[in-house]
């Protein structure tokens, strides 16, 4: 006695088989029909770059100008920042960003000097570290780094103004807090 395994005829390829082959080739074809090789969607930065329109560098007060002085970790960021404002195109802006986030790095790792050593400051250290980074990825992906630039220099000049506001604020804070 022989005994038989029926398998049903339309189990690989009957009919809903074949529509559901021939409908999934159709729809490979048609979404990959509008897109062409090798396109990128990106916006190319301009290879050029004014600091014209942004915003002007803060000073620092003659009496913080004074006690900064002799911090030498302070004055090497000042001047790679002074760098920085000379680029005039992305290639010497990118080694001016990298040349800046290494001074500024250093900065942090070092220690204040007892006036500055607050919250305050390091706060504003820390903000402007990354809008560093973004600076620096927007031009690794080489997006238009005008906004990026902006808010930079705006937490920078924050940050160097918190030097002065230390100085100018006179009253201590153990007054406030009732503390004797």
């Amino acid at each position: 006695m022989k005994v038989k395994i029926a398998f049903p005829k339309n189990l690989y390829f009957g009919n809903m088989g074949k529509h559901i082959v021939w409908l999934w080739i159709c729809v490979t074809f048609f979404a990959c029909r509008n897109q062409k090789e090798g396109e990128v969607a990106t916006v190319e930065a301009p290879e050029s770059f004014s600091f014209q329109n942004l915003p002007q560098d803060a000073t620092l007060d003659e009496e913080v100008a004074a006690l900064v002085a002799d911090w030498q970790e302070f004055k090497a960021m000042e001047t790679s920042y002074a760098i920085l404002k000379r680029a005039t195109n992305t290639e010497d802006l990118m080694l001016a960003i990298d040349d800046l986030i290494e001074r500024e790095k250093t900065l942090a790792e070092a220690g204040y000097p007892e006036l500055f050593d607050k919250l305050q400051i390091k706060s504003r250290q820390q903000v402007f570290r990354t809008f560093l980074y973004k600076v620096k990825g927007n031009l690794k992906d080489r997006r238009d780094v005008y906004k990026s630039m902006e808010e930079m220099m705006l937490a920078y000049n924050a940050y160097k103004n918190q030097f002065n506001n230390i100085i100018s604020n006179t009253l201590d804070p153990k007054l406030i807090l009732n503390e004797e």
